[in-house]
């Protein structure tokens, strides 16, 4: 890792996982030239320096894990584009080669990783090398020609906005003066490496919305797809269970002005959810019918009917179907099948216009024809 970032910085946090199916992913050891993104950065990384880094298991500004898992999505990586930008603005030549370190860590090792923190310049390009050292400084093995990423291939580095770092003015002959606020922590000499960066990371953001679109499209693909397995395999479990109705839908209605106003909210879609004392059992579900309501003073606002517990399901006892806000219950039943009922399932033909309710004074049953409890057979 580095030292902390310099200049004026804003804390955000990035994702980048999905696009590769990878976690805790190093891009010390398996980016190369930008040839891999995005990397992890859900541990978040800070905005608005110029200065990378490298180091023995961690990215600039964390400590994550240098394990990583199998990609899942090799397909989508495949389709997405790559961005290829560092190194591609000319740089000043010359100047002197300089040494870092030796930097010495001492066991004992706590954590899984181990983290060593280089002290490096802005925008300068090092090359590492790391030894493992036996008691009494005996030299077991090492690893060279590790080298500090450029800032163009750091998948978690998000640049400052241009407008932060750079400066315009204007000469006495009308032409602009471009250059480098001192308040951004971006020197002239970083500027082809910003520049660079600012580029990659614009790259990764396009690749995110074309990611985010495909994973929409698939999502929607999988839902449905996983919405008719279900269907189907609900029809096959209500045809064993001798059903004439196999549908999992049913919809309960009236024709009943009064019936409709006083117990509309709940009538409508029950959906089947198991089975209970031998029979399937129904529940009252949205069926994506919001009630609407305006007034001549404002504009008219839609909101989603509220659906009240209620079940559809059958009472063994009385050897009826009757609608109650409980399962297995009877307490708060306001409709019912005529008992004894011989439909295997509410919506075979026996329990056509066999429906009834109870009286509001008297609580008695009675049974009216207007009452209607309908399969809605699936069209394919």
């Amino acid at each position: 890792s580095s030292r902390p970032p310099i200049g004026a910085s804003r804390s955000r946090t990035f994702s980048w996982d999905h696009l590769l199916g990878q976690s805790n992913y190093n891009p010390q050891i398996s980016v190369g030239g930008a040839s891999t993104l995005p990397a992890n950065v859900g541990s978040g990384f800070r905005r608005g320096s110029t200065s990378s880094s490298a180091s023995t298991g961690s990215r600039r500004g964390s400590t994550s894990s240098t394990t990583s898992r199998q990609s899942s999505t090799t397909s989508m990586k495949s389709a997405l584009s790559q961005p290829q930008y560092s190194n591609t603005l000319p740089r000043a030549k010359g100047g002197a080669t300089k040494q870092v370190g030796p930097i010495r860590v001492q066991p004992p090792f706590i954590n899984g990783s181990i983290t060593i923190v280089v002290p490096v310049e802005d925008c300068a390009e090092y090359e590492f090398e790391v030894k493992f050292m036996a008691p009494r400084s005996k030299e077991v093995g090492k690893v060279s020609r590790i080298r500090l990423l450029s800032l163009a291939d750091v998948p978690g580095y998000v640049p400052p906005p241009l407008t932060s770092v750079m400066s315009i003015t204007w000469g006495t002959s009308g032409k602009p003066i471009y250059g480098v606020k001192t308040s951004s922590g971006v020197n002239a000499a970083c500027l082809p490496a910003y520049f660079e960066a600012y580029d990659a990371y614009t790259h990764r953001l396009e690749n995110e919305v074309t990611w985010l679109g495909r994973e929409g499209n698939r999502v929607t693909s999988l839902v449905s797809n996983t919405q008719n397995q279900l269907t189907s395999s609900q029809e096959e479990l209500l045809r064993k269970a001798g059903c004439v109705c196999t549908s999992p839908h049913l919809n309960f209605s009236s024709t009943d002005a009064s019936l409709n106003k006083k117990y509309g909210n709940i009538m409508g879609h029950y959906q089947f959810q198991g089975m209970h004392a031998e029979h399937p059992f129904y529940k009252l579900m949205d069926h994506g019918q919001p009630v609407s309501s305006s007034s001549s003073s404002r504009p008219s606002i839609t909101t989603p009917r509220p659906v009240p517990a209620q079940f559809l399901f059958w009472d063994k006892p009385h050897k009826q179907w009757i609608f109650a806000p409980t399962l297995g219950s009877d307490s708060g039943v306001e409709f019912g099948s005529v008992k004894p009922s011989l439909a295997k399932c509410p919506g075979d033909p026996p329990a056509r216009d066999n429906w009834q309710y109870k009286s509001s004074v008297l609580r008695r049953w009675k049974k009216n024809v207007a009452l209607k409890v309908t399969c809605e057979i699936r069209r394919n």
